[in-house]
C-alpha cells in the first residue's frame, strides 16, 4: 500500500518479476479490504508493505492495526521516508515485522521479504 502511483507501479513490477502475486492499494482502508478478501480466498497474502503516511485516506499504522485485529499472525512491513518517526523506530512495538526506510533499494526489499516470508526469490 502506497499513495504514490509511481512507487506502487515499481513495486508491483519488481515483485511480480520475483515471482510474487501482487495486489496494490493506494490507501489503508482499501488495503485492509483487499487483505480481508485475500484471507477469505484460496490465495492469502504472505505479507503487506504499508506506507506509513498517505495524503488521502487511512495510513499504514492504522490500517495494519485493523489487519492485525482480524489476523494477529499478519506479516507487515512498514515503509516511510520519515525514518525518525516513532513507528519506524519502534516498528515491532506497533506489530510490524520489519521496517523499510525510503528511499530503499529493491534488493533490500527482496531480502526483507525472504527473511519474513521464508522464501528465497530469484536474483
Amino acid at each position: 500500500m502506497d499513495d504514490e502511483p509511481s512507487v506502487r507501479g515499481l513495486l508491483n513490477k519488481f515483485l511480480q518479476t520475483c515471482g510474487y502475486h501482487v495486489t496494490v492499494a493506494s490507501e489503508g482502508m482499501e488495503a485492509y479490504e483487499l487483505y480481508k478478501a485475500a484471507m477469505e480466498s484460496d490465495k492469502p497474502f504472505d505479507a503487506v508493505i504499508m506506507d506509513l503516511l498517505v495524503n488521502d485516506g487511512l495510513g499504514g499504522l492504522d490500517s495494519f492495526r485493523l489487519i492485525r485485529q482480524a489476523h494477529p499472525e499478519a506479516i507487515g512491513i512498514v515503509s516511510s521516508a520519515y525514518s525518525d518517526d516513532n513507528t519506524m523506530a519502534e516498528y515491532q512495538t506497533h506489530g510490524f515485522s520489519a521496517v523499510l526506510a525510503k528511499p530503499y533499494q529493491l534488493l533490500e526489499l527482496k531480502r526483507i521479504l525472504e527473511d519474513q516470508c521464508g522464501t528465497e526469490l530469484p536474483a
